[in-house]
């Protein structure tokens, strides 16, 4: 943590993990980006190894399960799943054109803002 210059956010770290644990733990496992993460906090702060392993069993068999589960489902309703995902791609194009065409006015609107103060 000192050579990444980390240490106010390891002494954060480690009181929500002292506070927080069980939560952060069995929550931030079934993300791909955290699990690194908090495996790395728990162990450089001494977490009790039997509830790390305890926790981090509980989000992978969690996870594993609603894996299978969604997989199975998405198989075996694949017709209609395919009908539902064509209008969801559908309305999210035009939800990304009204998202896009909303920052572009915002955007201008703001540059028209910035010359009028600057002289």
């Amino acid at each position: 943590m000192k050579k990444l210059r980390q240490e106010d956010k390891a002494k954060k770290a480690k009181i929500l993990l002292e506070r927080h644990g069980a939560t952060i733990l069995t929550t931030s496992m079934m993300a791909n980006f955290t699990r690194f993460w908090v495996a790395y906090i728990a162990g450089a702060e001494n977490y009790s190894f039997l509830r790390f392993f305890f926790y981090s069993a509980v989000a992978s068999l969690t996870w594993s399960s609603l894996m299978v589960v969604v997989g199975y489902l998405a198989g075996s309703e694949r017709a209609q799943l395919e009908g539902a995902l064509s209008k969801l791609g559908i309305l999210s194009w035009l939800i990304f054109a009204a998202v896009t065409i909303f920052l572009y006015l915002k955007a201008r609107q703001e540059f028209k803002a910035v010359k009028q103060k600057t002289p």
